[in-house]
């Protein structure tokens, strides 16, 4: 399964802001091409990740696994960037051997 990172962004801001027109105005898309693109990630994954009422939108028991997997994701990204420039600098930070590599 490849999942574009953008349909993550885009998932989070609408968990986020519990409300696609809201969600669209705050990632600068329009709100049918949000719902397009939230239904294109729930169909990917197999599952509903929001229930869907007047009121806005309310993440399934999925969806909050998913936010929560997302959230993992962005601050490994963040983590990543962050060593990468001081690789760039030239500066090495300790890097921690993976779990069960002393084994």
């Amino acid at each position: 399964m490849d999942v574009d990172t953008r349909l993550l962004r885009y998932f989070a801001v609408v968990a986020a802001e519990g409300n696609l027109s809201r969600a669209a105005d705050r990632l600068f898309v329009s709100q049918p091409t949000l719902t397009k693109q939230i239904k294109q990630l729930e169909s990917q994954l197999g599952v509903r990740l929001f229930i869907r009422s007047k009121a806005g939108m309310t993440l399934t028991a999925a969806g909050m696994t998913l936010l929560a997997i997302v959230y993992l994701v962005v601050t490994l990204l963040l983590g990543f960037a962050a060593a990468w420039v001081g690789i760039r600098l030239g500066v090495r930070a300790p890097i921690d051997p993976p779990i069960g590599a002393d084994e």
